[in-house]
């Protein structure tokens, strides 16, 4: 499903409402077929003053490759780590590999470093962990331990699972957590008692297209890819998004609530709709399993606990079944992938809620385990007295990040810069 056949079903479905692009560069547009070249100048000649998050309307987009320049996909390291070590020459910025942060370690309530565990380097021959290889040395395949001391303080940024996860190993959570488990405390915080992620409800529907391996991965596509970067395998995975706001989820601050991206998967011959609920009231929590800093920690959250967040999810639902029902998406599309529905009774006003508390589930968007106001001050440093912390991810996000959990992280990465720069210049 591409760019311009999603958008006149957007059209098609919502006649009335303004249409506009986004994040449209003509770097982006370099990436995507002649189709979406069309379709932005359509769109440019019908531009609002409206914005992209504006409440209240129901808006499309196509998705922006912004993961992937030159048709290429980066991670956050790459994007970031390395530019940052070609900046410097790789002088001020020393990386750690196969390395695992096991602890903070503390004077009082001062940081002073880190303790970490460090794999043994690879054989070079087989490329495994092996005794024979290190047989005489000091390493041992189950790592070596090392310690590395902070000259000015020590920033966390494991993500919003690792960083609670690492604070609450080094003393700093709640008391009676961590004296279940044994860890001396440091300092009494709420750190994951929050956890903040976006809930989706995945609609699966069969696609016209017989399924193939190669949909898209034909020899001209791969040519022209290996070539341009441009055509189909130089564009994301989800290649269209609409949006829609609530007004029962405080959308006057320019929030959209509801989210439905636009997959398609034709080496399976699927074709996949994602309702997400951004931003939900419902929260989890979580908790350490045990003191061991291998063992994973124990994340609690469930999707269908608050009724208000069933009732926004049910309406994305609605919102993409809307979809699949117009003429230009339904020449494409063909039945569900699954049954209609869940429910046993599906004469029953009820089943779409029915469904949906037994579709939805988190969408690995998780953010605020430590967050501004209740673990870290207005400055990202951590509270209860500890000093020389400062947590730098989007642990430290007050609301979450909704959809934007990259953009997010590199959000408050760099404003944590700007505050460590201000003060230590």
């Amino acid at each position: 499903v591409r760019g311009g056949v999603t958008d006149k079903v957007f059209k098609d479905m919502f006649p009335g409402s303004q249409w506009w692009a986004t994040h449209l560069s003509q770097a982006a547009l370099k990436h995507n077929s002649k189709e979406y070249v069309a379709v932005e100048s359509e769109l440019s000649q019908k531009l609002s003053a409206a914005s992209f998050n504006a409440p209240h309307t129901f808006t499309s987009s196509l998705a922006p490759p912004h993961t992937t320049p030159r048709g290429l996909l980066r991670s956050a390291a790459q994007r970031i780590m390395s530019t940052a070590m070609k900046q410097t020459g790789g002088d001020k910025l020393t990386l750690a590999a196969n390395a695992h942060v096991t602890k903070i370690l503390f004077d009082g309530k001062e940081a002073v470093g880190v303790s970490l565990v460090r794999s043994p380097p690879r054989c070079a021959l087989c490329r495994i962990d092996c005794r024979l290889c290190h047989f005489g040395s000091s390493a041992s395949v189950t790592g070596i331990t090392q310690t590395v001391a902070a000259r000015k303080e020590v920033l966390l940024s494991a993500g919003a699972v690792g960083t609670a996860q690492l604070l609450m190993l080094s003393g700093v959570g709640a008391a009676p957590d961590l004296k279940k488990i044994g860890i001396p405390l440091t300092a009494d915080l709420p750190v994951g008692k929050i956890l903040r992620d976006s809930f989706v409800a995945p609609i699966e529907f069969e696609s016209r297209t017989p399924p193939s391996p190669f949909a898209t991965n034909t020899p001209f596509n791969r040519l022209s890819y290996l070539v341009t970067r441009q055509g189909p395998l130089g564009v994301p995975r989800a290649q269209a998004i609409a949006t829609k706001g609530q007004e029962s989820y405080g959308v006057e601050d320019g929030s959209p609530s509801v989210h439905v991206r636009l997959i398609s998967d034709l080496a399976n011959g699927r074709v996949l709709l994602e309702p997400t609920l951004v931003n939900p009231r419902g929260h989890g929590t979580l908790s350490l399993s045990s003191s061991d800093p291998f063992d994973p920690p124990l994340v609690s959250m469930n999707p269908s606990a608050i009724d208000d967040d069933v009732a926004a999810l049910v309406e994305g639902v609605v919102m993409g079944d809307s979809l699949v029902k117009k003429p230009s998406l339904r020449a494409l599309i063909g039945s569900h992938a699954f049954p209609d529905t869940l429910c046993p009774n599906p004469t029953n006003g009820k089943c779409r809620q029915y469904d949906v508390r037994h579709m939805a589930s988190p969408a690995q968007r998780r953010a605020s385990t430590a967050s501004v106001g209740s673990v870290v001050d207005e400055r990202l440093k951590v509270a209860g007295g500890i000093t020389r912390l400062r947590v730098v991810d989007t642990a430290a996000a007050a609301a979450g990040c909704g959809e934007e959990d990259e953009w997010c992280s590199e959000a408050i990465a760099q404003g944590a810069a700007n505050l460590i720069a201000s003060e230590h210049d």
